[in-house]
């Protein structure tokens, strides 16, 4: 038997798989994207997945990850500076005016 699902944790949507392991008699809930793996009874995972800890955990995990962008940081230009700065952002290849602002600052 194998599953899938999504959830949106801190606007980031993930895939989750549940596969059912006969050997051990066990589920395998897996996402591939937190790095998340484990292994639960029918009993245990019904309740971690109804559970909040559930979604607590994915988003702790996904901070830890630093996959999820989730401080915003703002500043205020002219008219002129803003079509300024997109005009280098396109010229460089940047998506986003806002990677080309990060990337410029970290650097």
């Amino acid at each position: 038997m194998k599953n899938k699902f999504t959830i949106t944790v801190l606007g980031k949507t993930l895939e989750f798989s549940v596969l059912w392991c006969l050997k051990q008699k066990l589920y395998r809930l897996v996402c591939a994207e937190v790095g998340f793996d484990d292994v639960f009874d029918a009993e245990d995972l019904a309740q971690f997945l109804a559970s909040e800890d559930f979604e607590f955990f994915i988003a702790d995990e996904l901070r830890r990850r630093k996959k999820v962008k989730n401080r915003r940081i703002q500043i205020r230009v002219t008219e002129e500076e803003q079509d300024l700065i997109e005009e280098k952002a396109i010229k460089e290849g940047y998506k986003s005016t806002s990677s080309y602002v990060r990337h410029l600052a970290l650097s």
